[in-house]
C-alpha cells in the first residue's frame, strides 16, 4: 500500500462499505439461523437475504465511485485517483451476489467480506507500532467500522422489507 494520504482515504472508503458485513452475517446466522420460529418471515428469509444485502452495499459503493468520477468531470482522473486497485476491484466484485447462483451460497459473501475485515484488523496491528498516529487512526477505524455496521444492517433491513412486500404482492395476486 502506498503511504500517501489519498491511499489512506480510499482505504477508509472501502472499509466503510464492506468491513462491517462479517459481524452482521454472524449476528443473523446465530440469531436467525436456528429457525426456531418457522412462521416468522425474518427467520425464514433473513439468512438467504444476506448476499443480496451485500450486493446492495456493493452497488452503493459503485455509485459512490461513479459520483466521484463524474464530479471530477474526467475519466482520466479516475485512473489517477484509484490508489488501491486490487481492493477496489475486489470491492466491485461484491455485485456478483445479485446473481442467484452465486447468492445461493451465503458463505461466499462472508468470505468475500472477510478480506476487508481482516485488512482493517491487519492495518490496526501494523499501525500500533507508530504511537504518534495510532490514537487518531484507531479512532478513524472505529468510526469507519461503526458506519459500516450501520450501512450493512440497514441494507439487510431494506432487502428484507423488499422481500416482505414482494411476498405480500404475490399472495394478493393469487387470491384475487
Amino acid at each position: 500500500m502506498d503511504n500517501s494520504f489519498f491511499a489512506y482515504l480510499q482505504l477508509l472508503e472501502i472499509m466503510a462499505f464492506f468491513s462491517g458485513y462479517p459481524l452482521v452475517y454472524a449476528f443473523v446466522q446465530v440469531s436467525l439461523g436456528k429457525k426456531i420460529m418457522a412462521n416468522n418471515f425474518v427467520a425464514r428469509v433473513g439468512p438467504s437475504a444476506l448476499p443480496y444485502s451485500y450486493a446492495l452495499v456493493g452497488m452503493l459503493f459503485l455509485g459512490f465511485q461513479l459520483k466521484k468520477i463524474f464530479a471530477a468531470f474526467a475519466i482520466d482522473h479516475a485512473a489517477v485517483s484509484i490508489q488501491q486497485p486490487w481492493l477496489m476491484l475486489w470491492a466491485l466484485l461484491a455485485m456478483l451476489f445479485w446473481v442467484p447462483y452465486v447468492a445461493k451460497n451465503t458463505v461466499l459473501s462472508l468470505l468475500h467480506s472477510l478480506v476487508f475485515f481482516l485488512y482493517l484488523v491487519w492495518e490496526t496491528f501494523l499501525k500500533r507500532n507508530q504511537p504518534s498516529d495510532f490514537g487518531n487512526m484507531l479512532q478513524n477505524d472505529v468510526h469507519v467500522y461503526t458506519s459500516s455496521l450501520l450501512l450493512n444492517f440497514f441494507s439487510l433491513c431494506l432487502i428484507l422489507l423488499a422481500a416482505f412486500f414482494y411476498q405480500k404482492m404475490g399472495k394478493r395476486q393469487i387470491t384475487n
